[in-house]
């Protein structure tokens, strides 16, 4: 027997409710708020400016040669033609992400699509024919969020490389526009940013978004998810008369908990009031992981196209410190598997220095043995070592390995960064280097 709502153990029941249908679908939530950051008109790539992170964490990055646009649109009346221009050996990915924030499929450089291709992206109920001279992609939902990155060849040709972006498009099938010479919009960072809409939204919101979430739902998530999130909502709606008066107290601080829970997974940390995973919830843990991946790496690049590596410890566990000197050694046998390139930058950048990041696109200096040296530090070392000079800021901070079009030997986890040696000062981080140039 269900207990009272009013009773202690039903406005806890309540609370529990709220906080696993929160988890659930949190994915949609937070992918919603992305999408209406973006304009009510669709089929426009806008320019994401620096801090895509406000955005969505996965758009975190700070690499100077990184032009990163985006689009929504949707299919519902039909396919979007996306015409992606020939970008002259500039790296380029395109990540194509559903409702679930799930990326469900990329092109780009890795896929030969660098040389220009047309796209057409379908809804998961068309059906119909289109020309013979595009690559068709289904879609797992009816809106998409098509996600671009293109890389210039260095921060010299960042100018053309925005122009490049300019004749990206995307429209209906005979209706494709020119390729356009205006400059890319710049989209407006939203108000207040999606972590703050996140942490400030009501129970009566919540609930108010869940049709038009669980309408714009991808088919797969619908299929796993949407008994468990019926009968979720059910336990906490059939108290709704209550909604604007004391159960509304219960059910805002099941939010509360779910975001909790959301954080404390994503920071594999206890947090104070830990949701638990309860036995007879089936689902519920995967439910925890996916919000959390979420939370994450919402916007984030297929880690087949890019794959990121942070590290903020040196090879005795001890944090990295700007106070101090580092050395890391690639070995001639084992440089970072890359198929393109690969850089190396620290996490927050340096306020000043001749680099924001060291990799193979940089005239480093070998040594004789044929291995790379790259030496860490907030101070220049001697001048023989200034092109293996990675400057970092004062104070803590990371590293962050990124391999663009990494080898297979990186997806299945076979390859290891070397470690991050801590140099004793006056060592060789000003010494002279043996090899030649």
């Amino acid at each position: 027997m269900d207990p009272e709502p009013h009773s202690e153990a039903g406005r806890e029941a309540v609370r529990q409710a709220a906080a696993e249908l929160y988890v659930h679908c949190f994915p949609l939530l937070l992918t919603d708020i992305v999408r209406r950051a973006f304009p009510l008109i669709s089929h426009e790539f806008l320019l994401i400016r620096n801090r895509g992170g406000d955005l969505a964490a996965g758009l975190e990055d700070d690499d100077e040669c990184l032009v990163l646009s985006g689009a929504w649109t949707e299919l519902g009346e039909g396919p979007v033609i996306a015409h992606l221009p020939q970008t002259y050996g500039r790296f380029f990915s395109l990540t194509l992400i559903d409702t679930a924030g799930v990326p469900f499929a990329s092109l780009g450089s890795r896929t030969g699509h660098d040389g220009g291709v047309r796209l057409a992206l379908v809804g998961p109920h068309w059906l119909g024919e289109l020309p013979k001279d595009v690559t068709v992609c289904k879609a797992p939902c009816s809106s998409v969020w098509v996600v671009s990155r293109l890389y210039a060849h260095s921060p010299l040709d960042i100018r053309k490389t925005l122009d490049l972006a300019a004749h990206q498009s995307l429209s209906p099938p005979g209706k494709e526009a020119r390729a356009s010479r205006k400059p890319l919009a710049a989209l407006d960072a939203p108000t207040p940013r999606p972590g703050s809409q996140l942490s400030a939204i009501d129970a009566v919101t919540f609930l108010h978004r869940l049709d038009s979430l669980l309408a714009r739902a991808p088919e797969e998530w619908r299929r796993s998810s949407a008994a468990a999130v019926a009968a979720m909502r059910a336990s906490v709606e059939a108290w709704r008369d209550d909604m604007e008066a004391e159960l509304s107290q219960p059910v805002a601080a099941g939010i509360a908990d779910g975001l909790a829970a959301i954080r404390a997974e994503a920071k594999d940390e206890a947090s104070d009031r830990a949701l638990e995973r309860p036995d007879d919830r089936e689902g519920f843990a995967m439910a925890l992981t996916r919000a959390a991946q979420a939370y994450l790496r919402l916007g984030a690049p297929a880690p087949k196209d890019v794959s990121s590596f942070v590290y903020d410890r040196d090879a005795d566990g001890r944090p990295l410190d700007g106070g101090e000197s580092y050395r890391i050694r690639f070995r001639r046998d084992s440089p970072p598997p890359a198929l393109a390139f690969w850089r190396l930058s620290p996490r927050p950048a340096p306020q000043a220095g001749p680099r924001r990041a060291l990799g193979d696109r940089c005239d480093m200096r070998p040594e004789a043995d044929g291995s790379c040296l790259v030496f860490v530090q907030s101070a220049p070392p001697g001048p023989a070592r200034l092109l293996n000079w990675l400057p970092c800021p004062n104070g803590r901070f990371s590293l962050t390995l990124r391999l663009f079009w990494p080898a297979p030997s990186v997806l299945r986890g076979g390859w290891r960064m070397p470690p991050i040696e801590r140099l004793a000062p006056d060592s060789l981080a000003s010494g002279p280097v043996t090899g030649q140039r």
